[in-house]
């Protein structure tokens, strides 16, 4: 039986090689075989190609996402153990370390051109504010067009003058500035700060492109109590 076998695959193997052979004996035949074993060997090439690049991909990926990701980050607290924290410390912190901690927090959201307003103001002095506001011509209503004109931005030497309304604005919103009505003993004042050129366009803007009159409030800003205290606690620091 295994004689047989052995001759029967001998004799198939035999048979495929003659044809082979055969084949080959064929007009253009090498030619062929030439051209697709070649056009094999690009498809390899290409194919390997393409997974050197999916690798390297693979591989950049996977660096980014080590080198952006904080190493071992802790879970973000639950806004109930926040609170609770928060508490806690308020019943194991003595009074004065708690207004210390206020007056770090205040100042904390103060910017430079800020802190030099609240210098110019700590001795208690008011200074000459304006609002320009847009009027009717019956004078039935009116609209804020611009706050919290002031010189005192100049007198302290700020860097960005033009922003003092939003310093202003900003001082008052936290609560060390207070904003007070006219004080006749500034007249002088009032007339430089309606000179101010941002005055001046915004008069002019209400005039020629809303068509409305213009009309300027004069009002004083000064420390608060809040802000005096903010500024006395600094001074006492050791």
């Amino acid at each position: 039986m295994g004689s047989k076998q052995a001759t029967t695959e001998g004799s198939g193997t035999g048979l495929l090689s003659r044809w082979l052979r055969t084949v080959e004996a064929l007009p253009g035949a090498r030619f062929m075989r030439a051209q697709a074993e070649n056009v094999e060997t690009q498809a390899l090439r290409h194919l390997q190609k393409r997974l050197q690049r999916v690798s390297s991909n693979d591989a950049n990926t996977a660096a980014s996402k080590a080198h952006t990701a904080p190493p071992n980050q802790p879970p973000a607290a639950h806004p109930a153990a926040t609170l609770q924290a928060l508490i806690d410390r308020s019943l194991n912190t003595p009074p004065d370390r708690a207004e210390q901690e206020f007056y770090q927090q205040v100042l904390n959201q103060l910017l430079p051109d800020e802190a030099r307003i609240l210098a110019a103001l700590s001795d208690g002095n008011q200074a000459a504010l304006c609002h320009v506001e847009a009027s009717s011509r019956l004078g039935t209503h009116s609209d804020r067009i611009l706050s919290n004109v002031s010189r005192i931005g100049v007198d302290a030497g700020v860097l960005l003058t033009d922003n003092m309304p939003y310093y202003i604005g900003h001082l008052v919103d936290l609560g060390i500035l207070e904003i007070g009505p006219e004080n006749k003993t500034l007249a002088s004042k009032y007339e430089m700060v309606e000179t101010n050129s941002q005055v001046r366009k915004t008069c002019e803007r209400i005039e020629n492109e809303l068509g409305m009159k213009p009309k300027i409030s004069r009002h004083t800003v000064q420390l608060s109590e809040l802000g005096g205290r903010l500024w006395q606690n600094c001074q006492a620091a050791p």
